[in-house]
C-alpha cells in the first residue's frame, strides 16, 4: 500500500538506516515502499482515525445531551411560571355611580401581557367588606359609556435624537389616531424639564400638531418628576377612566423629585402606568417596579422601529377591559372590595379600596307637576311631621351609626400589637361580654362621640400613670400589619380612613415636647381631617374645648392642666 505523508524535511530517514526510500528533492515527498515502514504508517493512520472518530462522537453526544438538558430545564422553568401565573387581574378603577352603584374597571392580561377576552360572570366573584355581593354586572368596557382619559409622555432628551425620536412620534401619532372618539389626551414631553403640550382634548388634530413639534435636544432626563407630574395631572381627568402611556429610551438624570417619593405617590392611586422601554439603557427595573405597583402594564423593545408594536399593545389593553356594576345602599365611607378570578383551573384575586357616596333619589314632589293643592299639602305633611318629631324622644346615634363589620368594637386602642376594645358591652359572634370598663378621662384626652354612650380615651392620667405621646388614628383593617411600635386609636365607622401603601391612618394626635401641648395632623385621609370645621391642611395645635372631626365622627378634646387650657 502506497501512503503519502507530508513531513517536515529533518524528519526525513537517512542512507545509513537500511531502508529503501526514494526521495523527491523537488517536492520533499518520501516515497517509503519498504513492508516495516508501511505497516508501521497504517497502524499510525488507524490510531489517528479512530482518535478522530470517538472525538468527534464524543463531541457530538456531549452536546446532544447539553442541548437535551436546556431544553429540559426551559421546558419545565416555562410550565412552573405559567402554572404560577397565567394570568394578571387588575382592579383599575372603582367608585360610586348615581343610584347607590358602584361601578368598577379591570383588567385581564395573561402572562404575556395579551387581554384576555370572552371572559363572563361565572369567571368572576366578587365582596366588599368580606360580604359577597351575588348581584352584579359585568361586561366589556365602551368608550361611549365610559370614556378614556390617556396621557401620552415622550422624552425628548438628546439620546433620543434622530430616528428614536421620529419613530416614537409616528408611533404616538398612530396611538392617538386608534383612540375612540369620546377619548381625551394630554400630550407631555420631559427632558430638562416636564411640560404639558395640551391639555385634555378630544380634538386629535391639536394633539397630533404637538406631537409634530417634538425635537430631542436636551441635555437630562426628568424621568421620576414626569411620573410624578403625569400622576398629578391624571388626579385631574375630565373621566374616571384614566392611564398614563410614558416612553424612555434612558436613566433618570437631574430631576428634582426622587424615586421614593413617584413610588409613594403611586401607591394606593388608580392610575396604571404603562411604561415603555427601548434600547440597552432603558431603566428597565424603575419601568417595571412602577408599572407593576399602578396595575398597568411593561413593555420593551430593542429598536426604535419596534415602538408601533408596543403602542399597539397598549392599545389592545385598554380597548379590552372588563365593566363591573352593582348596587351598594350603604351608607358613605370607604369601602374595601375584592375581586376574584377563576381561570385556567387556576384562581387570582385583586382588592381596592373605593369611596362611596350614596346618592339619595330626586323628591317624589319632583315627579308631579306643582299645583297650588299640592304645596297645601306638602306643607301640612311638613308641619305634622315636625310636631311628631318634636314630641319624640331624641334618638340615639347608635341608631343612626352604621356599622363596619360587626364583628369589632365600636372603639378600640391597639397597643404593643395588641387591641383593647373600650366601654361596656360588646357583642362578638353569638356571645355578649363586658371587655373594659369605662376608662377615667385623665387631664388630657377625647371624648368620643361615636355610640349612644360617648366613650373617653386619655391622652394623659397621672393618677392611673398612663399617658401617651403619639397616637394614629385609623379604622381596623384585618389585612393590614399595625406597627408594634405605635398607638392606635380604631373607630369603626366607614369613613375613618383605613391604613394603606400611603398612609399610616386617618389622623395623627401627638404631644409637642417644646410647648407641652397636643397637636392634630391629618395623614392624607380622604375625607379629611377638621378642627372646629376648619380643613386641617398643617399641624395645628390644640387647645380645650376643641371639637375634632375625622370623615363623619366627631372627638371633643379636652385639657384640664392649668399651664395649658382652662380647668373644667
Amino acid at each position: 500500500m502506497n501512503t503519502e505523508l507530508w513531513l517536515p524535511k529533518a524528519n526525513l530517514p537517512s542512507e545509513s538506516s537500511g531502508v529503501d526510500a526514494s526521495i523527491s528533492h523537488t517536492s520533499g515527498r518520501v516515497q517509503d515502499k519498504s513492508p516495516l515502514a508501511e505497516g508501521h504508517v497504517r497502524r499510525r493512520f488507524h490510531r489517528h482515525v479512530s482518535w478522530a472518530c470517538g472525538r468527534l462522537l464524543g463531541g457530538i453526544l456531549r452536546c446532544s445531551l447539553s442541548f437535551l438538558l436546556l431544553a429540559l430545564v426551559w421546558l419545565w422553568m416555562a410550565g412552573t411560571v405559567k402554572a404560577q401565573n397565567p394570568v394578571s387581574l387588575n382592579i383599575l378603577d372603582a367608585r360610586s355611580a348615581p343610584g347607590g352603584n358602584v361601578q368598577m374597571v379591570l383588567s385581564v392580561v395573561d402572562e404575556w401581557g395579551v387581554p384576555v377576552k370572552g371572559l363572563g360572570k361565572a369567571n368572576f366573584g366578587l365582596s366588599v367588606e368580606g360580604e359577597e355581593v351575588e348581584n352584579f354586572s359585568i361586561g366589556p368596557v365602551s368608550s361611549a359609556q365610559t370614556p378614556l382619559s390617556v396621557i401620552v409622555g415622550i422624552d425628548v432628551s438628546g439620546s433620543m435624537k434622530g430616528v428614536p425620536i421620529q419613530e416614537a412620534k409616528r408611533a404616538a401619532a398612530r396611538f392617538l389616531d386608534q383612540l375612540e372618539k369620546e377619548d381625551f389626551t394630554a400630550l407631555m414631553a420631559f427632558g430638562s424639564s416636564v411640560r404639558f403640550l395640551t391639555d385634555f382634548t378630544r380634538s386629535k388634530s391639536d394633539v397630533r400638531e404637538e406631537i409634530e413639534k417634538l425635537v430631542a435636544n436636551e441635555q437630562h432626563t426628568w424621568l421620576y418628576q414626569a411620573t410624578r407630574d403625569s400622576l398629578e395631572k391624571a388626579s385631574r381627568a375630565p373621566t374616571s377612566r384614566v392611564a398614563v402611556v410614558l416612553l424612555t429610551d434612558g436613566k433618570d438624570e437631574g430631576s428634582p423629585t426622587t424615586e421614593q417619593d413617584v413610588i409613594w405617590r403611586i401607591g394606593g392611586g388608580q392610575v396604571p402606568l404603562y411604561t415603555l422601554g427601548f434600547r440597552d439603557n432603558a431603566p428597565v427595573e424603575y419601568l417595571k417596579r412602577i408599572a407593576s405597583i399602578s396595575g398597568g402594564s411593561f413593555l420593551f423593545a430593542p429598536r426604535p422601529e419596534d415602538l408601533p408594536q408596543l403602542y399597539n399593545a397598549v392599545l389592545e389593553q385598554l380597548q379590552n377591559q372588563y365593566s363591573v356594576e352593582f348596587h351598594f345602599p350603604q351608607s358613605s365611607g370607604e369601602y374595601k372590595s375584592e375581586v376574584s378570578l377563576s381561570y385556567q383551573g387556576m384562581t387570582v384575586k385583586a382588592q381596592k379600596a373605593f369611596l362611596h357616596a350614596n346618592y339619595e333619589p330626586p323628591p317624589w314632589w319632583q315627579e308631579f307637576p306643582v299645583h297650588p293643592a299640592t304645596l297645601v299639602l306638602v306643607g301640612f305633611t311638613i308641619i305634622l311631621g315636625i310636631v311628631a318629631v318634636v314630641r319624640r324622644p331624641a334618638r340615639t346615634a347608635a341608631s343612626s351609626s352604621p356599622s363596619s363589620a360587626g364583628n369589632e368594637p365600636p372603639v378600640s386602642v391597639m397597643y404593643q400589637g395588641e387591641m383593647h376594645p373600650i366601654g361596656g358591652p360588646w357583642k362578638n359572634g353569638n356571645s355578649s361580654m363586658t371587655v373594659m370598663l369605662q376608662p377615667a378621662p385623665g387631664e388630657v384626652g377625647l371624648k368620643i362621640g361615636l355610640t349612644a354612650e360617648s366613650f373617653y380615651f386619655a391622652l394623659k392620667d397621672s393618677k392611673n400613670h398612663k399617658e401617651y405621646a403619639d397616637v394614629i388614628i385609623t379604622r381596623y383593617d384585618p389585612e393590614r400589619t399595625f406597627s408594634k411600635g405605635n398607638t392606635y386609636l380604631l373607630l369603626s365607622h366607614p369613613t375613618i380612613h383605613r391604613p394603606d401603601q400611603k398612609t399610616s391612618g386617618h389622623a395623627r394626635i401627638f404631644l409637642d415636647k417644646a410647648t407641652g401641648r397636643y397637636q392634630v395632623e391629618d395623614l392624607g385621609s380622604h375625607l379629611g381631617t377638621k378642627l372646629n370645621d376648619a380643613i386641617c391642611n398643617t399641624v395645628v395645635p390644640l387647645e380645650d374645648g376643641d371639637t375634632i372631626t375625622l370623615g363623619g365622627v366627631p372627638l371633643a378634646y379636652y385639657d384640664k392642666r392649668a399651664n395649658t387650657g382652662s380647668l373644667l
